[in-house]
């Protein structure tokens, strides 16, 4: 019996307060991080989407050079894909729209600037699912919700299909 192949594609998401990242630096706890990317370099056919928080982005610049060599190998093996989100991490639903764009912006902008891509797609964490579907359409072509979302489907005002997919992962 032929059974189709399946594919699986895996998202992992760095959520880390600058706090941590500060325990971290004093316990030493950086070398995890680091054998964690060099197992998934290792994996050249495995592909991962990474959503990396801004605090990880300002953490391991400067002395922390080797993640962005790991980092910039995979991406440029198209092994990984970035995501762009909230850059502070924020409840965005609780914010107005124009800081929503701002925090994405933002984001996009600190992405492109460290590992030059610009990412295709959005990772909507907490609880913002619901303030996201009166905002404007953003440059991405997928997004990426938080489990705790429920899946509400995004149509655009002028159109009636939909212009975003969105895929849910545990994270």
């Amino acid at each position: 019996m032929n059974t189709p192949k399946k594919n699986m594609h895996l998202c992992f998401c760095v959520q880390l307060s600058i706090s941590y990242l500060q325990q971290i630096d004093k316990n030493d706890n950086a070398s995890l991080y680091k054998a964690f990317f060099s197992g998934i370099q290792a994996e050249e056919k495995l592909p991962l989407t990474i959503f990396a928080a801004g605090s990880f982005l300002e953490w391991q610049k400067g002395k922390r050079q080797a993640y962005s060599i790991l980092l910039n190998n995979m991406l440029s093996r198209k092994q990984i894909e970035l995501l762009s989100g909230g850059y502070y991490q924020p409840y965005l639903s609780l914010l107005p729209a124009s800081d929503v764009i701002g925090q994405i912006e933002m984001m996009t902008s600190a992405i492109r600037t460290h590992f030059g891509k610009r990412p295709r797609g959005l990772f909507f964490n907490r609880f913002c699912m619901d303030a996201v579907i009166n905002y404007p359409v953003y440059p991405v072509r997928y997004g990426v919700l938080s489990p705790r979302l429920s899946f509400i489907p995004y149509r655009h005002e002028r159109t009636t299909r939909f212009t975003h997919r969105f895929f849910s992962c545990r994270c």
